[in-house]
């Protein structure tokens, strides 16, 4: 589970501390709930600038993921993007990194459009592609020819292009090199022990210094442990926040956009 159900940073902190220890940096995220007022996006904000106190403040070797939904997507774009900048502002100050994760299909081209608006400006911005989405290597190859820092993912929701899971992993097979080879900051995120020892093939072949394995808490972590050994630099995603109002509220909101069913029709691979 990739979770932690507890409200704050702080209680997150030991199982920080536990992976920084072992060698692996870690990428925190809240809990995102898909806000119906304005007031919680401006609560989710509050939360990402404690964070990244924290993590200054205790010379944390983390980053951030934040989702575009929690800070006002589905109420006013022009809120959201308002609201990331002020997150990606502040942890530019405090010399942290902050990863945009990318969500259901109708939200791409605004998430990329908005990647790029923040990229003119700050340094510390990344942002996430989905393998399961046949655009996406249009998409990446844009990025790449603006060295931008990129996370690739097989794909969360079951909104995607490719009719069978195997067609996903060939085309983020396809992907992996020219991410590895011209990203600024490439992440290989994937559970896929198959892509993982074929990136790491690849960057110790070429000795790409700037790579990175990525995975979700508790799912890989004695392979990051040990690739982390191996000198990989490895980052685990570790969630915490308040689970019920993420399903009550959260799926609510998702339902207006895709059927449940759709859904809950996930993978984590």
């Amino acid at each position: 589970m990739y979770y932690l159900p507890r409200s704050s940073v702080e209680n997150s902190l030991p199982t920080v501390h536990e992976l920084n220890d072992r060698g692996i940096e870690v990428s925190l995220s809240y809990l995102p709930v898909a806000h119906q007022d304005l007031g919680g996006t401006k609560e989710d904000v509050a939360v990402y600038f404690h964070a990244i106190d924290t993590i200054k403040k205790l010379k944390l070797h983390s980053d951030l993921t934040l989702k575009v939904h929690q800070f006002g997507w589905y109420l006013d774009p022009a809120l959201a993007q308002k609201n990331i900048e002020k997150v990606v502002a502040h942890a530019h100050k405090a010399g942290v990194f902050i990863w945009v994760d990318m969500e259901l299909a109708p939200t791409i081209d605004w998430t990329l459009d908005l990647f790029y608006s923040l990229k003119k400006k700050y340094s510390n911005v990344g942002v996430c592609l989905q393998a399961y989405h046949r655009r996406t290597e249009r998409d990446l190859y844009k990025l790449l020819a603006k060295k931008s820092a990129v996370r690739l993912v097989k794909g969360f929701y079951k909104d995607g292009d490719f009719k069978t899971w195997q067609e996903v992993t060939n085309n983020y097979h396809k992907l992996m090199k020219p991410l590895l080879f011209h990203s600024s900051k490439p992440a290989i995120a994937t559970h896929d022990i198959a892509l993982l020892d074929e990136a790491k093939r690849i960057i110790k072949k070429n000795k790409i210094k700037n790579a990175e394995l990525q995975f979700f808490y508790s799912i890989c972590d004695e392979y990051a442990f040990a690739s982390a050994e191996e000198g990989f630099k490895c980052r685990i995603y570790l969630g915490f926040g308040t689970l019920l109002p993420f399903f009550v509220k959260g799926f609510m909101t998702f339902d207006k956009i895709r059927s449940w069913k759709r859904f809950f029709g996930m993978k984590l691979s």
